[in-house]
């Protein structure tokens, strides 16, 4: 029986990399050995902490690059550089066996190092179409991780004014080095800038990145936007803000559901049936498509997120390190399974 790795979460908390029986191709998938998986901080990290008295091993991950060993699926065929996004199919293992719409082939001259990001940056794409933007408005993004760096670079390749604030100078400085105008937390200068580029309107939408009780993010957020714009929570927001300015502006509060239209649908991820590009034209698998493309041709840059790499045998050190006092100024955290160096 063919073995494979996996990272795994296990009771108590533990993060550990376990030896399981190998996933094998089934019909309407493809069989993908895995060369690089990235791991989403936010995420991850708060399933590890909503997990800890869960004994039931869990996988964690969905966003990784390899190569394809099989395939029952037009279009890929052994040896094809492909990118994977989407839990259960998709997590931190060395083999994966993954449903036609959550593959998606890797442009030439792209890395799999670069496209281990496709399913962060699968979400980054809808929850920047969730904003509902066009060419020339104004986008604010609150929480610089890799997430909501990927929404504000595709912000800008769409098009859109971009200003951006996270508390960690790291961050700020990571994606002022790609042309994004970015702020210290400072509500009211933020705000002021805001109204300084749109002619006191405010921002056509603000998309949330960042998490946790201790900032009223939303509130926040209803303050910068103008009316009838849109509020997008991406991260873990508490839905909690001052009903009564909301009410002033009638913007919208909207939530955006991971990579899009077809996810949590086992109709469309495990059974393959498509929504006909007429009805449903970005689902998740085109969404993933659209944003490896991107990388690509030069319009986002993932390569200078990637601030840690780990073997994946060294899983553990890379959670206790996203969990520790330097885990905030980690962004792009890579594992590298045997065979790549």
């Amino acid at each position: 029986m063919l073995m494979h790795k996996r990272v795994e979460l296990r009771g108590g908390g533990e993060i550990a990399v376990a030896a399981h029986p190998a996933p094998a191709l089934e019909p309407g998938r493809v069989l993908i050995v895995t060369r690089y998986s990235l791991v989403s901080p936010g995420t991850e990290l708060g399933l590890i902490n909503r997990q800890v008295g869960n004994n039931a091993p869990f996988a964690l991950g969905y966003s990784a690059a390899g190569t394809v060993i099989e395939s029952a699926v037009p279009g890929f065929a052994p040896g094809d550089a492909v990118a994977c996004y989407g839990g259960p199919y998709t997590y931190h293992g060395s083999v994966l066996s993954v449903p036609r719409h959550l593959v998606a082939s890797v442009p030439a001259g792209m890395t799999l190092r670069e496209a281990a990001a496709g399913g962060l940056g699968t979400i980054a794409t809808h929850s920047l179409r969730r904003c509902g933007l066009t060419f020339g408005e104004t986008l604010v993004v609150v929480g610089m991780g890799v997430l909501g760096n990927l929404i504000a670079q595709l912000g800008l390749a769409a098009g859109f004014q971009v200003i951006a604030t996270d508390p960690v100078g790291a961050r700020r400085d990571a994606a002022t080095a790609l042309e994004v105008e970015t702020l210290p937390p400072d509500h009211e200068a933020l705000k002021a800038r805001v109204l300084a580029i749109t002619e006191g309107r405010g921002a056509d939408a603000v998309a949330v990145c960042a998490g946790g009780d201790a900032v009223p993010f939303l509130d926040q957020a209803i303050d910068l936007v103008r009316a009838q714009g849109r509020i997008v929570i991406v991260g873990n927001v508490p839905g909690r803000f001052e009903r009564e300015a909301l009410f002033q502006k009638e913007a919208d509060i909207l939530i955006a559901r991971a990579g899009g239209p077809g996810r949590y649908d086992q109709v469309y991820e495990r059974d393959g049936v498509d929504y006909p590009v007429g009805y449903v034209r970005w689902t998740e698998g085109r969404n993933l498509a659209e944003f490896l493309r991107q990388v690509a041709i030069g319009r986002v840059q993932v390569a200078p997120l990637i601030t840690h790499e780990f073997a994946l045998d060294e899983a553990p050190a890379a959670y206790h390190l996203m969990r520790g006092p330097e885990g905030a100024a980690a962004m792009g955290v890579l594992l590298r399974y045997p065979g790549m160096q």
